[in-house]
């Protein structure tokens, strides 16, 4: 697949994402994905490397039950071989804290033969762990 598909292809991922289509996201995922988030696992449940679409799916429902996303706005795409760049902003509410995070991320997806086959994303992992540590209230 070219440049173009693999963006057409990380793009409809965010849609199915953006209408709670977790079926269709999975279905967009290679058998065998790879996807990688930063961070202390003792801190955020969510953070490590998961491997094969179920674990995905689970990472989706961890992150969810531990933070609120109040905004999640891809704002770039950018197309390089096999690479999909996504620039973006969000903002989350840690839910047994209360603390609310401003950030700003970059997502790099692998796409072959029209599946997201790798993801490796990059924020302040800093904020995030201080908000998750805060008392609740403060």
């Amino acid at each position: 697949m070219g440049e173009q598909q693999n963006l057409q292809v990380v793009q409809a991922a965010f849609e199915k994402l953006g209408a709670m289509d977790m079926d269709g996201f999975k279905d967009m995922l290679a058998e065998d994905v790879e996807w990688e988030t930063p961070g202390p696992r003792d801190v955020l449940p969510f953070a490590g490397t998961h491997h094969g679409r179920e674990a995905v799916v689970a990472w989706f429902e961890k992150m969810n039950e531990v933070e609120e996303v109040q905004k999640f706005e891809p704002r770039d795409f950018l197309a390089k071989d096999d690479k999909v760049v996504v620039l973006g902003e969000s903002r989350v509410k840690v839910r047994a804290t209360e603390r609310v995070i401003d950030d700003h991320w970059f997502h790099v997806y692998t796409v072959r033969d029209g599946h997201i086959t790798h993801f490796r994303e990059a924020y302040d992992t800093a904020a995030e762990v201080a908000a998750h540590r805060a008392r609740p209230g403060n």
